[in-house]
């Protein structure tokens, strides 16, 4: 799970083409990232990119698997909810 998040951060550091950013796990929990080169303002807009959540969002696109969406929402609304998670609908 931290290598994928330590992908994902240096995916989105790369978007600020600096040379040589240092991205690495510290530890089972932490993530290191130091980017050199970025004045001020590029700093404050790699912070809000960089650790950022990303989000997933499912629409349905034919009323045929309207019934299978009803039946997805009823089982994610019976399992336990994840920290931080959003109510979804099929609409």
């Amino acid at each position: 799970m931290l290598d994928q998040a330590v992908e994902v951060i240096r995916k989105r550091v790369d978007y600020f083409g600096v040379g040589e950013p240092v991205i690495s796990p510290v530890g089972n929990d932490r993530i290191l990232v130091q980017i050199p080169g970025l004045d001020t303002a590029k700093i404050q807009e790699a912070r809000g990119t960089t650790f950022t959540r990303g989000e997933l969002e499912f629409r349905l696109v034919s009323r045929t698997t309207a019934n299978a969406c009803e039946r997805l929402m009823r089982a994610r609304k019976s399992s336990r909810p994840s920290i931080g998670s959003r109510s979804t609908s099929c609409a």
